[in-house]
């Protein structure tokens, strides 16, 4: 295969190769860019103000960061794929962010991995499979065919890596061949996508009870927002400058944060409104 994408593209216009930004590989790495640029700038803000302990400040930084990376892999399977080269109206079977929270918890091999991450797990891709606020308890698979998840794909492989360097794991699993999503597990199928949504609603009551503590909601709202900010953010900042060369995700948050009152602005004396 070719280069697994993000976005769709004009195709005309980058007829050799993808531009940057429609790239999953470098999507994945602006999204967590973007969650980590957004913690270090107004993450001890945004706790304070949600009466959240700053001393959860380095556990909320982790899992939103471990959110931006667990966003979109879901996008590496065949259905997405067609969607945004020649089948914009393709059905899919199942949304990409639902299928990254079944790579992350019902995998074996990558919740082995994720592991050390277990305290903030939860947070992480509750938040990620919410950023596109598609997902409840009425989510049901499409009538369509299977999809293949493209996790032997280098670039599947490589977003892995650069996830595990990041959150401080080991190196990540391989996988011997990608993994088939059927509507049900009747068919010819690694995993059967009614089966598996039933367990993801099950698995979210039950673990509803873990944030019946404010400060947990708050946490984990916290998360999501800040997690589809970044995915705002970076799908945006790219889409404009095209090529990494051109623009900084890092340097797009922090410079817009810089803006803002100071204490002198807010105690002026204020403008007199015109008759």
């Amino acid at each position: 295969m070719n280069s697994l994408l993000a976005k769709s593209y004009d195709q005309q216009q980058y007829s050799e190769s993808p531009p940057d930004y429609a790239l999953l590989t470098q999507h994945s790495r602006d999204v967590a860019s973007a969650c980590d640029a957004l913690a270090r700038t107004v993450g001890l803000i945004a706790l304070s103000n949600s009466d959240i302990s700053l001393e959860l400040f380095e556990p909320f930084h982790v899992a939103l960061r471990a959110n931006g990376w667990a966003q979109d892999l879901g996008k590496a399977n065949s259905h997405f794929q067609e969607m945004v080269t020649r089948s914009p109206q393709i059905k899919q079977l199942i949304r990409h962010e639902t299928i990254s929270g079944m790579l992350i918890l019902f995998d074996t091999k990558l919740r082995q991995w994720l592991s050390p991450l277990s305290k903030i797990l939860l947070l992480s891709v509750w938040g990620a499979m919410g950023h596109h606020r598609k997902f409840d308890e009425h989510t049901k698979p499409e009538q369509s065919e299977a999809l293949t998840v493209y996790v032997t794909h280098d670039d599947f492989v490589q977003i892995l890596s650069e996830m595990g360097v990041d959150l401080g794991l080991d190196a990540p699993p391989r996988f011997d061949h990608d993994l088939i999503i059927a509507r049900t597990g009747k068919e010819s199928c690694d995993w059967g996508a009614r089966e598996l949504l039933r367990d993801l609603q099950d698995d979210f009551i039950e673990c509803e009870a873990d944030f019946d503590p404010e400060d947990q909601r708050r946490m984990l709202a916290l998360i999501k927002g800040f997690g589809i900010a970044a995915d705002v953010a970076a799908s945006a900042v790219a889409a404009r400058g095209q090529w990494t060369t051109n623009y900084s995700l890092a340097d797009f948050v922090t410079e817009s944060f810089s803006v803002g009152l100071t204490p002198v602005d807010l105690s002026s004396p204020a403008i007199p409104a015109r008759p």
